[in-house]
């Protein structure tokens, strides 16, 4: 399938369930929460791989003095952001070419979250988020962790890492003081289990079969993945942060 047919499904069938999930909830959480260590009242926020907007919004909420900024390739997502979110600056460009020239030191802190697995370059990405952040900006990164299965090749994803290969990844385009941790066990950890083997997951996920039972069950879901552990080695889930100099 190429890049364009994947955005096309992701967004044509999946972008309702993508933000219901209990994963992605907590993940944006996370990435949240990383950013009230080190992002000002009114600072600036560049979300690459923006999508629907659903992670700035909830950066908004947690800093409504922000300006927000959000770059994504693919228009449909795009078109939900601004839906979303009216004042934010959004750009359309594609994150595996030369992009963002506009941007470029600029912000506060840049947040990259679910992006890296689908690209096929994901240092190209990283060497612009560094651009992007003016000296002392931070980055935040999620991707995930542990075997890819049906579900994930579905939405597009080209790799997962390991948290040795995500610090990597980001020493090498430049930032400092890398902080890499996984996030997950057991609950998230069981939940991608029972997707790796449940046959028809995908497609029992996609917007149009979302149904009581699939939201009662991601209300249970985000109740438990509170009690989630967040370590060096265990989860399926990685965060990462790092700094410009």
């Amino acid at each position: 399938m190429s890049d364009d047919a994947e955005n096309e499904e992701l967004w044509g069938n999946f972008s309702l369930a993508n933000e219901l999930s209990p994963a992605q909830r907590h993940r944006w959480r996370l990435v949240v929460q990383e950013l009230k260590d080190h992002l000002p009242r009114n600072g600036v926020v560049v979300d690459l791989g923006c999508g629907s907007g659903a992670l700035l919004s909830r950066i908004g909420v947690a800093f409504p003095d922000a300006t927000l900024v959000g770059m994504d390739m693919e228009p449909r997502a795009l078109a939900l952001a601004r839906r979303r979110l009216p004042s934010a600056d959004l750009v359309q460009g594609d994150l595996d070419a030369d992009a963002g020239a506009v941007l470029v030191g600029r912000a506060d802190a840049v947040v990259c979250s679910e992006v890296l697995e689908h690209l096929a370059t994901p240092e190209r990405s990283l060497r612009l988020a560094r651009e992007i952040l003016h000296p002392g900006g931070r980055v935040v990164v999620t991707v995930p962790a542990g075997a890819m299965n049906d579900f994930d090749r579905a939405i597009g994803h080209r790799k997962h890492y390991r948290p040795d290969e995500l610090t990597a990844l980001m020493t090498g385009a430049g930032f400092r003081d890398v902080r890499t941790s996984a996030w997950g066990f057991p609950f998230h950890t069981l939940f991608r289990i029972a997707l790796a083997v449940a046959p028809g997951a995908t497609a029992g996920f996609s917007d149009e079969k979302i149904g009581v039972l699939h939201r009662s069950l991601f209300s249970l879901l985000n109740a438990l993945f509170y009690l989630n552990m967040r370590s060096a080695r265990f989860g399926r889930q990685l965060i990462a942060t790092g700094a410009r100099d």
